[in-house]
């Protein structure tokens, strides 16, 4: 049974302000959000194999703010609050953008003397390859893309998730184009699905296996 939220407390559909686009000043705790999210992922151990957890936060922590970074330069970035506090955060690229090969922005992130001393050769060369194979299992025709998205812990099963995958649906519907996703968690795939995505394909990058995964226009 879930839990009863008492009379005096404001549901979660009175608490969830409207989705907004991320501001600058939220992105520390954005990359905290994500990192949290994202620390146990087998994209994140295949590529820092061997490292210990309190190094993966700090290098997940660089990289994710680099994929933010991005996303507010090239696509967008959307949260939703909850008490003033971050609880979901979605970054994804509309059809114009998605095209757009990323791999060369990437070396603005490589060019950091101690992201590649934290990362180690190794850590880089799977990098670039899991960068590579995402960019080549995406579609040719116009899509919207989610490179990311997350839901803060303490807020999971609270129907956040549906709610941030529907923002950008409804903007893909708009528009006539499909939804296009991969995940590396293969505990994802019942959740997309329910969200009316069908898998397309299974794929690997640094021998483990990652899904592509596609929502067609309503």
């Amino acid at each position: 049974m879930g839990r009863t939220i008492p009379k005096h407390s404001p549901s979660v559909r009175e608490q969830v302000k409207k989705i907004q686009a991320l501001r600058i000043e939220e992105l520390a705790p954005a990359v905290d959000l994500v990192s949290n999210s994202f620390a146990d992922d087998p994209s994140v151990q295949a590529i820092l194999a061997g490292t210990t957890r309190s190094q993966i936060r700090v290098i997940l922590k660089k990289y994710v703010e680099y994929l933010i970074r991005e996303g507010m330069q090239y696509g967008r970035v959307d949260a939703m609050k909850i008490n003033k506090h971050l609880a979901a955060i979605m970054i994804y690229f509309p059809p114009l953008n998605t095209k757009r090969i990323r791999l060369p922005s990437l070396w603005s992130l490589l060019q950091s003397v101690t992201f590649i001393r934290l990362i180690g050769i190794n850590g880089l060369k799977r990098l670039i390859n899991l960068t590579k194979s995402i960019k080549v299992a995406r579609p040719s025709k116009a899509h919207y893309y989610i490179e990311l998205g997350c839901v803060a812990k303490e807020q999971k099963h609270r129907g956040l998730g549906r709610k941030m995958a529907q923002h950008i649906f409804n903007q893909a519907d708009l528009a006539g184009c499909g939804v296009y996703a991969e995940t590396f968690n293969p505990g994802n795939i019942p959740i997309m699905q329910r969200l009316g995505y069908k898998i397309t394909k299974q794929q690997k990058s640094n021998e483990i296996p990652f899904w592509s995964l596609w929502r067609e226009a309503r």
